[in-house]
């Protein structure tokens, strides 16, 4: 029906001509209509058919139908009263569309609770229900209950879809339960359901997570060789395995045999995530030439795949190659976005003169009437802070807050926090200043009704450790406890670099307390310990913590060595160790730099 015949079909609801509907529609007719009609003009027909008797179990099944694909899970439940006031039963397929209605809209326990109606009625579910049933435990989650529900499909005698196979394999993939992911995959194989690009790209994503490229690589040709084209979202995980293991050269080479097998080009969206995957991985040159290949082979490159070269060569410091490709945003005849600002915002804000340049990046985003998200503040804060300009900062907070959409947040503070103590120096006064902008920002958050997490307290307590404000930073953790949060490795560190200045008494009792709470010291806690112990003369028992480190599975580094040697240097009371720590440091395959020789001849 148009438009116009709805619009008919109302007036004769209201009364006009009611008494033909009863000549004109025999019962297919009436069901044909109450499965076509918009669902509320369905109810009113509906309510007429119950004036004139000419209700049935066929009508109301098309009601439930069409209820269902709407997904008005209210008027739903009222037909399902009157049917059953009308002794009116359901079939598999309607029972089907009850549990993907009430799936679709987020009721999944009375969308479960209807498989056991359904077998109370001895109405057996059929491979349509289950999928739907599956997919939504996947979705929220309930993996076991997902692998419980194939269990049951499987004593049913129904053979699950490619979909539900599907959906379970890339779940256990995300959850890096790889075998389990590939023992469904062989399964489906002896179920006689074909794998289709979905399943396929979703075991790819699974060993490409998991490192195992060579799998990864062999499955991916197992796919081409079965005839099943790569999707847009198979450019996307082979591309993000390859950057994620160091594999970024193979980008281009992969991509073209996908094409070969079949793959349409790269959509826009597909565009930007690809060349965003490889800028990310630290390597802005095959950024550029991934871009430059999408253009030539015809593909539509929308502005945030340019934002991207520009991000990644502005983080290299490729401020140069950075200019070209902003001039190619303009050659391409494409406005630059808040993202292209923002990467060249992040890439012009470093080193000396960095402040005027992102003022000037900032002037012209909002001459071109772009307007700043919370990534352009958060980028004018870390350039701000590193710099020492606390008014500007204060400033762009301010802004923030009268801006709507890029309120501060948590990692907004964050970022104020880190960045200004980045800046700060150790000259006379640094301390006091230090303690006052900590607990002023703090202050602020309170006022604005954020809640400082984890990183804000290990943030402020690891600047006022480096400032020696110790009294201080112990207020600040027990606000922590009191806020309910634990210390986490990042705090003990902060604690052990800052109370290994003044003794090791303090370091010995966060030692013990760290351990008592199962929490495994990291590279940098272990760095904060050799540290306290070397400063205080302990060189031995430094020695005893490198062999500890490599016991522990955190292999010292340079650091690690120069830190001991360092502090040997200033006691100068055995030589000999110092030759002992070279021929270790060489053993362990760590290169000697020039702060190791300097120690030495020292």
């Amino acid at each position: 029906l148009d438009g116009i015949q709805v619009r008919a079909l109302r007036l004769q609801m209201d009364g006009i001509q009611v008494r033909a509907l009863r000549l004109q529609l025999d019962g297919i007719q009436r069901c044909a209509l109450l499965k076509k009609l918009p669902h509320d003009v369905a109810l009113q027909l509906h309510q007429v058919f119950g004036r004139f008797q000419l209700q049935s179990a066929f009508t109301f099944n098309a009601l439930l139908t069409t209820l269902s694909r709407s997904g008005k899970l209210p008027c739903l439940e009222a037909l399902r009263g009157e049917m059953c006031d009308a002794g009116v039963g359901l079939n598999v397929h309607l029972y089907t569309s009850l549990i993907s209605a009430y799936v679709k809209g987020g009721r999944l326990e009375p969308a479960y609770s209807l498989l056991g109606e359904m077998r109370a009625a001895r109405v057996a579910p059929n491979t349509v229900t289950y999928a739907a049933l599956a997919g939504a435990l996947v979705a929220d989650g309930q993996l076991a209950r997902a692998e419980a529900l194939l269990t049951e499909m499987r004593r049913a005698n129904v053979v699950p879809d490619a979909v539900t196979y599907s959906s379970l394999i890339d779940a256990f993939g995300k959850q890096g339960k790889v075998d389990r992911a590939l023992g469904l995959l062989a399964e489906m194989g002896q179920a006689g359901v074909s794998p289709n690009v979905v399943t396929f790209t979703a075991v790819i994503d699974a060993l490409g997570r998991a490192g195992r490229m060579e799998a990864a690589e062999a499955m991916l040709q197992r796919m081409i060789q079965e005839g099943v084209a790569p999707n847009q979202v198979t450019y996307s995980v082979v591309v993000a395995a390859l950057c994620r293991h160091g594999q970024v050269e193979r980008v281009s080479k992969v991509l073209r045999k996908l094409r070969g097998a079949g793959a349409p080009l790269p959509d826009a969206g597909t565009c930007a995530l690809l060349v965003r995957h490889v800028g990310q991985a630290g390597r802005p040159e095959i950024a550029e030439e991934l871009l430059e290949e999408l253009r030539a082979a015809g593909a539509t490159v929308p502005v945030e795949a340019y934002s991207a070269v520009v991000g990644a060569l502005g983080k290299a410091g490729q401020l140069e190659r950075m200019e070209h490709w902003l001039g190619e945003v303009q050659q391409a005849g494409l406005d630059a976005d808040v993202g292209t600002f923002n990467a060249e915002l992040a890439g012009r804000g470093w080193g000396e003169g960095g402040v005027e340049r992102a003022e000037e990046v900032l002037a012209r985003m909002r001459a071109a009437g772009v307007r700043p998200d919370r990534l352009t503040y958060h980028s004018l804060l870390v350039v701000f802070g590193r710099a020492g300009k606390l008014g500007r900062a204060t400033e762009t907070l301010q802004e923030m807050c009268v801006s709507g959409d890029a309120a501060p947040n948590v990692v907004t503070y964050n970022v104020l926090l880190h960045a200004h103590a980045e800046g700060m120096g150790a000259e006379d006064g640094a301390g006091g200043l230090c303690a006052a902008w900590c607990m002023n920002v703090l202050g602020h958050m309170q006022e604005a009704g954020v809640a400082p997490n984890l990183v804000t307290y290990n943030t402020v307590i690891g600047a006022l450790g480096r400032h020696k404000q110790l009294e201080l930073m112990e207020q600040v953790v027990q606000a922590m406890h009191a806020a309910g949060l634990e210390p986490d490795v990042v705090t003990y560190g902060a604690l052990v670099r800052a109370f290994g200045t003044i003794g090791l008494v303090r370091v010995e009792a966060l030692l013990v307390k760290m351990r008592a709470a199962g929490i495994a010291p990291s590279r940098i806690m272990y760095h904060a310990l050799l540290d306290a112990l070397g400063r205080h003369g302990q060189i031995e028992r430094a020695e005893a913590v490198l062999v500890e480190m490599t016991a522990a599975g955190v292999v010292p580094d340079e650091l690690s060595y120069n830190t001991v040697l360092q502090h040997l240097a200033s006691t100068a009371t055995d030589l000999d160790r110092g030759e002992v720590l070279l021929a270790s440091m060489t053993e362990a395959g760590v290169p000697p730099s020039v702060v190791t020789y300097s120690a030495l001849m020292k």
